[in-house]
């Protein structure tokens, strides 16, 4: 039977049996599910087991974009994020802490996704603060405003996200024979090519063997050049 002076009494009051230095780790507490608002706030607290001995030091990061670069957010134990700077049309959005503890200078991480509501649901007065699904009409309409302006008109884009397949609406019919490039671009500048399925003023991409991210729909015509954001989401 082993005594209890011989174990080690972690933060959260469990025993280690048969050790006795705890072993450094760190957890991140707070709400997964966010959407921008600017009178919103999300509060994430951290929590450490072991470094009994030494100090601990924090820095929070997010992402935005599938963890490809991360911002600094605090070097405080806790942080608040406010609502307004969450990203108002990226799915899903990852939160990293990474603890150090001087006593060894062991280095802990923790990553903790976000689910963001602000890109498939639109909060409307009437809700009382609850979010209110899309209607398709207003999909559209999100589609119009996150689509680039030209001097002809509109390049509508939709569905965003989009999972399968890119719907893509010119505001005339192209000129097929002055040459069409369609390619999607990642923000690690990788590109992917898509070709149409119905050339034309209206037309369908394949976007299934494209991982998911976001991405700039680039789309070239002659002399007519077309940049749209994109996000791949499944």
């Amino acid at each position: 039977m082993i005594s209890l002076t011989a174990c080690t009494i972690s933060q959260f009051g469990e025993q280690l049996e048969g050790s006795s230095i705890s072993p450094f780790h760190v957890f991140i507490s707070g709400p997964v599910n966010v959407h921008q608002d600017e009178d919103n706030y999300y509060e994430y607290d951290s929590y450490y087991q072991g470094c009994l001995n030494g100090d601990v030091y924090y820095h929070w990061e997010i992402s935005w974009d599938y963890q490809n670069t991360f911002q600094h957010l605090s070097f405080e134990k806790d942080f608040i994020l406010d609502g307004e700077d969450v990203h108002p049309y990226m799915p899903v959005g990852y939160i990293r802490l990474t603890a150090v503890c001087s006593e060894g200078l062991d280095t802990m991480s923790q990553i903790m996704e976000l689910k963001n509501w602000s890109a498939y649901y639109l909060e409307s007065a009437n809700t009382a603060g609850f979010p209110q699904q899309l209607s398709a009409e207003e999909q559209l309409d999100i589609a119009l405003s996150h689509s680039s302006n030209n001097d002809e008109g509109n390049v509508l884009v939709f569905p965003n996200p989009a999972s399968e397949s890119l719907d893509i609406r010119f505001p005339y019919p192209l000129d097929v024979g002055m040459g069409l490039n369609i390619r999607l671009v990642g923000v690690d500048s990788k590109r992917y090519e898509l070709e149409s399925k119905i050339p034309g003023q209206s037309m369908q991409c394949n976007v299934v063997k494209v991982p998911s991210g976001f991405y700039v729909l680039e789309i070239q015509n002659g002399m007519n050049h077309f940049r749209s954001n994109i996000i791949i989401s499944r």
